[in-house]
């Protein structure tokens, strides 16, 4: 492969979709296409792929490239984000992984990708083989030195790469960032009308590296004009459970 500069995808894989109107490519052994969306799929496991076509169709889903990498005898996650960093179709990639082939370049490429100054495209990643007998049944399925878990947090930490726990998940990040603009920093403001879900809410960022920021003098004051007196006007703001649409 390498001597003859040839690009492979696979083998072990179920094959590419490529949703764009002038291409329009099923190259699967799969009878589902696609609908055309801004998420790209990349995937170690060619199985899960058609499990997460028949979601997407539910969940009213669609990608722009579907990538299903297998064995990684030629083309590996590198190359593929290194092409989807400049894909215009793609905004968001989601991946499911068992492996890296280099770790260190790995970092490098999602660090840039997540970090672009023009088009930052946010990455969500599935990691199996958390556990020791996780990472054997990695092995064993597509020959993956599957690593310590902690140094794959660590990679994914350092490059911005979100790692999910579960496809439900995966797909909650997903719809969330393939349909809303990007936050532009860690700050968040906290609205709700129960004191509870206000603590949980805060724990939640506080556990995934967000901060709760305090208000300015100027804020809480226009909050004075706008809020009942029985409503906290610190962050979280508690409107308490009589609050109307009006004050939302």
């Amino acid at each position: 492969i390498q001597k003859h500069d040839i690009s492979l995808v696979g083998p072990n894989c179920l094959g590419v979709i490529n949703t764009d109107p002038l291409s329009s490519m099923n190259a699967t052994f799969g009878t589902k296409m696609s609908k055309e969306g801004n998420i790209a799929f990349i995937s170690q496991s060619g199985a899960l792929c058609i499990a997460v076509l028949d979601y997407a169709k539910e969940a009213n889903i669609g990608f722009s490239k579907f990538i299903s990498m297998g064995n990684k005898a030629g083309l590996t996650e590198n190359e593929l984000l290194l092409y989807l960093k400049n894909d215009p179709k793609t905004d968001v990639i989601l991946m499911y992984l068992e492996d890296l082939v280099s770790g260190r370049d790995f970092m490098e490429i999602a660090r840039e990708i997540t970090s672009s100054s023009s088009h930052p495209k946010p990455i969500i990643a599935l990691k199996a083989g958390r556990t020791l007998l996780g990472a054997k049944a990695a092995s064993s399925h597509t020959g993956s030195l599957a690593g310590s878990d902690s140094v794959y947090d660590a990679i994914f930490s350092q490059s911005g790469v979100l790692r999910g726990e579960t496809m439900e998940e995966l797909f909650d990040h997903v719809k969330a960032f393939s349909t809303q603009p990007l936050p532009k920093g860690k700050n968040v403001a906290i609205i709700t009308n129960s004191g509870g879900p206000g603590i949980l809410a805060t724990d939640s960022c506080i556990r995934y590296g967000l901060n709760i920021a305090p208000f300015s003098p100027s804020t809480m004051k226009t909050l004075e004009t706008i809020l009942p007196t029985t409503a906290s006007l610190n962050n979280p703001v508690d409107l308490i459970a009589e609050a109307q649409h009006e004050q939302y």
